[in-house]
């Protein structure tokens, strides 16, 4: 095990990047805010001791990756600055939980791989990202049942194997190029689709066109396509 003085770690005033491995007071650290608030990219590894991750104090964090943590299972609601767009959690078996209310709107990546007990990310929306042009496969948890998807103005596609099959809300508005969805992708489990302001998805929604809108409605109870939108 390693340990590091509080002082050393203080006067690092300019430090950017900090990988920690094996850091016994690890929880110490994060939970009292010693660890400087320049930092843009922290690295926490292997790290039996840690078992919650609060670092709202890092106003200028970028990045964080958390891997091998065995016993961490949540962040807490003011884990993630305001600042953050990477967040990648791998190989903590006991991690349940995103605190979804408090992730920042500057997260352009989330990756969560090998958490065997994660389950808690069952809403999702997705909105303002004129960036993303396409949702592909494993994008979204498996756990996920409703999903909304707004004013992306690039998205274009949502892959055959983008929707995981829990889910049972998706609705779709202010997407101008969206042009395809999932026909053989749609999960038997969708029981609500809603499209608004989407008008490049108009003809696959049309039944008088050949079959492609019979198959693509054939599983949700209750459909809403049109212009106005209330959530």
């Amino acid at each position: 095990m390693i340990t590091i003085n509080r002082q050393i770690l203080e006067s690092l005033t300019s430090l950017k990047l900090l990988s920690t491995c094996n850091l016994t007071q690890i929880q110490s650290l994060l939970e009292q805010g010693w660890l400087s608030s320049s930092l843009s990219e922290l690295r926490l590894h292997h790290h039996p001791e840690l078992y919650s991750v609060g670092l709202r104090n890092l106003t200028s964090l970028l990045r964080l990756h958390i891997n091998n943590c065995p016993n961490l299972q949540s962040l807490s609601e003011s884990a993630l600055p305001s600042s953050l767009s990477v967040l990648t959690i791998h190989d903590c078996p006991k991690f349940q939980s995103l605190p979804v209310k408090e992730i920042p709107s500057s997260l352009s990546v989330l990756n969560i791989r090998n958490c065997h007990n994660f389950q808690s990310l069952l809403h999702l929306h997705v909105s303002d990202c004129p960036n993303l042009q396409s949702l592909s496969e494993s994008a979204l948890a498996s756990s996920l049942s409703k999903l909304t998807v707004g004013n992306c103005h690039n998205l274009q596609s949502l892959s055959e194997s983008a929707l995981p099959s829990s889910l049972s809300v998706l609705t779709l508005l202010d997407c101008p190029n969206l042009q395809s969805l999932p026909v053989k992708g749609m999960p038997s489990s969708l029981s609500k689709l809603s499209i608004f302001r989407c008008p490049l998805l108009k003809p696959l929604l049309e039944f008088d066109k050949g079959n492609t809108g019979q198959i693509l409605l054939k599983f949700p109870s209750y459909i809403s396509i049109g212009n106005t939108y209330d959530d």
